[in-house]
Order: structure tokens, then C-alpha cells, then sequence
């Protein structure tokens, strides 16, 4: 590697840093106001909010990639990120818990992804706490949209 591409690095790596550092304040922030706001509502008001919350952390992983040049995201990129969590979990076991963590981490990306693929990540949020059947055809059916996008095991 020559001392110019080193430094490219080196000077990108602290970009991605430094956004990655704004992006824990501000989601720490957000979260402090947010639990402030919402501190005695009903459980249908929780709910509406953590779908808000969700949102809001996508779009701020989205700013963050967005100011620190790496907001390329194509979506052939965010098949193979969503995929290869996916089967990352698969491999893992299907305990409800990590059903739940793993559609919460491949749903930050959605909003980037293919329709097809969004379309079978919902039907994975529908089912994370279902009977393993149902969960079963659901994985089946992202694992399809995954093999159908081009992905590759």
C-alpha cells in the first residue's frame, strides 16, 4: 500500500469514527428525551413508539453513513448485509430471543433493501414470537428472497 492510499485510510477511518461518536450522543440524547416523553403512556403508545424509535435509528444510521462518505449502499449491498445476518442466526439455533434480536438488527437496513426482500422481512416480524412453524415458513421465505437477489451462501 503506498503512503497516499495509507493515509486515504487512515483519514476515512477517522470520518467513520467521529460519525459513528455523533451517532452514540445523538442516539443517546434521543433516547433520554424520548423516555422523558413517554414515561407514563399505555402499552399501544409504547408500542407506536418503539416503531418510531426504530425509524429513527435507521435513518440516523443513515445520516451517519451519509456524512462519513460511505452512504453507497446499493442494494445488492444491503441484500448481502441483511442475508448474511440472517444466516448467521440460522446457523445459530432459533431461540425466541435471538429471533427477535436478528430481525431487529436486519430491520435498521430495510428501508434500503429490495421489495421483495422487505416484504419477507415483514413477514419475519409478524412471526419472531410465533410457533416454530410459522417462524419456520417465514425464514424460508427470506431465505428465498435472499437466493432470488443474487446471494450467495
Amino acid at each position: 500500500m503506498t503512503e497516499t492510499e495509507t493515509e486515504t485510510v487512515t483519514d476515512a477511518a477517522a470520518a467513520y469514527t467521529a460519525a459513528v461518536a455523533a451517532y452514540a450522543t445523538a442516539l443517546a440524547a434521543a433516547r433520554a428525551d424520548r423516555d422523558a416523553a413517554y414515561a407514563d403512556t399505555d402499552a399501544t403508545d409504547k408500542a407506536a413508539r418503539h416503531n418510531r424509535c426504530m425509524r429513527t435509528r435507521a435513518a440516523l444510521v443513515i445520516a451517519v453513513l451519509t456524512v462519513s462518505g460511505c452512504a453507497a449502499l446499493t442494494e445488492r449491498d444491503v441484500t448481502e448485509l441483511a442475508c448474511d445476518e440472517f444466516a448467521q442466526y440460522a446457523r445459530a439455533g432459533s431461540p425466541v430471543e435471538t429471533r427477535v434480536s436478528t430481525v431487529g438488527s436486519i430491520g435498521e437496513i430495510m428501508p434500503l433493501a429490495a421489495a421483495q426482500l422487505q416484504e419477507a422481512h415483514a413477514l419475519l416480524v409478524n412471526t419472531q414470537e410465533s410457533p416454530a412453524e410459522a417462524w419456520v415458513i417465514a425464514s424460508d421465505t427470506f431465505a428465498a428472497a435472499c437466493f432470488d437477489l443474487g446471494w450467495t451462501s
